[in-house]
């Protein structure tokens, strides 16, 4: 559980050196693999971590694909990260990915004048 745990973070500290488009495959590899964990988890803390673990993976992934302008596949991951959050019972990392969604879509939508 700790290595899964920490796994994103150690991603995100290559994002401020590597490009996104080398970091996808494995961020989104990364997800796949805590996913199919959450498949095998019998217990609801167990459960309630990898959740939580799935959620921040899922962010990193929409936040890679937002910064390769790659809009919808980004919401996917939000949208992906957000509900992990939920079933998690996790209010802080609920409201931080709800948070991320809606600056994208901000910066994503046209200002008309």
């Amino acid at each position: 559980m700790a290595t899964l745990t920490a796994v994103t973070g150690l991603q995100r500290r290559l994002e401020a050196t590597t490009p996104s488009r080398e970091l996808v495959p494995g961020a989104v590899a990364h997800l796949g693999v805590a996913r199919n964990a959450l498949t095998r988890a019998n217990a609801k803390p167990v459960r309630d971590r990898l959740l939580g673990t799935i959620a921040e993976a899922a962010g990193f992934a929409a936040w890679l694909h937002a910064d390769m302008a790659d809009a919808g596949t980004a919401r996917t991951y939000y949208k992906i990260g957000i509900d992990a959050a939920r079933r998690a019972e996790h209010g802080l990392l609920t409201a931080y990915l709800t948070g991320s969604l809606a600056q994208f879509e901000l910066d994503e939508t046209p200002v008309s004048r």
